[in-house]
């Protein structure tokens, strides 16, 4: 495990922890720390199998990434955190403020996946058995399409800009990172992936991206329903990889919240019908 702090300039709001996705690093963050370093010091982490970290097996579960990053906290001397999950990151947030409440001032939740259909499962495990026989750019070009695929009518901002990108670092994967690539992906095949009780009563934000086709919007209600204290929004022209495709928006989102204000007014969001009203 490896953690990172990045000091803000003047902080006034609670160390800001980001949790990020299958391909995220420690260092994933530098557009993002730009501008939440100026509220916020920053933590970033490489949790067992991500980044430097050393391999995770996939039988080992979410419970124990959570209890991760309540240690990496502790070593940083850092008590109490504004929570920011993304993609995979956002099922080990989820996990983190289940287990402590106390630690999270406020959450934010993105890209959540509550549950995998017969569909999706196949899809992923079929990504990791042809894994090993692809070269690297069919194997990068396959899981762009998963999360961010090319659909006619569908607007999607510097969406072909960041397929490209993507596809280009995934193509250079090593060998170590395709295996933890394996063995994430496998763990969202055999564990439970998100436990909804109990729901921690900390004013929280679950946002999706509109046009998110692999962790769609309707995974981000059901979980605002769940929530005591929680707004459920959606942010137009933007899918599953919306921290990138709409990342100036995604921050102001997170500081707007984390300041205790209301993300359903912020001309770029749209509330859910069905999601709560944020606890302010």
């Amino acid at each position: 495990m490896r953690v990172r702090v990045r000091v803000g300039d003047e902080p006034v709001l609670a160390p800001i922890l980001l949790l990020g996705g299958a391909f995220q690093d420690m260092h994933s963050w530098r557009r993002h720390e730009e501008l939440l370093v100026r509220h916020a010091d920053v933590v970033t982490v490489d949790l067992p199998g991500w980044g430097a970290a050393d391999h995770l097996p996939a039988d080992v579960g979410v419970d124990f990434l959570a209890e991760t990053a309540a240690h990496a906290l502790d070593q940083v001397g850092v008590r109490r955190v504004n929570l920011v999950g993304c993609s995979y990151g956002s099922l080990i947030a989820h996990r983190f403020a289940q287990r402590y409440p106390e630690r999270v001032v406020r959450l934010v939740l993105n890209g959540v996946a509550t549950g995998l259909t017969p569909e999706e499962q196949r899809t992923l495990e079929g990504l990791v058995q042809r894994l090993p026989d692809c070269d690297g750019r069919e194997f990068a070009e396959a899981v762009t399409e998963l999360l961010s695929p090319a659909l006619p009518g569908r607007p999607v901002r510097r969406g072909e800009v960041i397929r490209q990108v993507l596809t280009a670092r995934l193509s250079g994967l090593t060998a170590d990172a395709r295996r933890k690539f394996a063995s994430n992906t496998m763990r969202l095949c055999t564990d439970v992936l998100l436990e909804p009780h109990p729901a921690p009563a900390v004013p929280t934000v679950v946002v999706s991206g509109a046009q998110d086709t692999f962790t769609t919007p309707e995974h981000g209600h059901r979980l605002a329903l769940v929530y005591p204290h929680a707004a459920c929004l959606t942010i137009g022209e933007a899918d599953h990889l919306l921290l990138l495709q709409r990342d100036v928006e995604f921050c102001e989102l997170l500081v707007t919240h984390f300041r205790g204000g209301r993300t359903d007014v912020l001309p770029f969001c749209v509330p859910c019908p069905r999601g709560h009203e944020e606890d302010r």
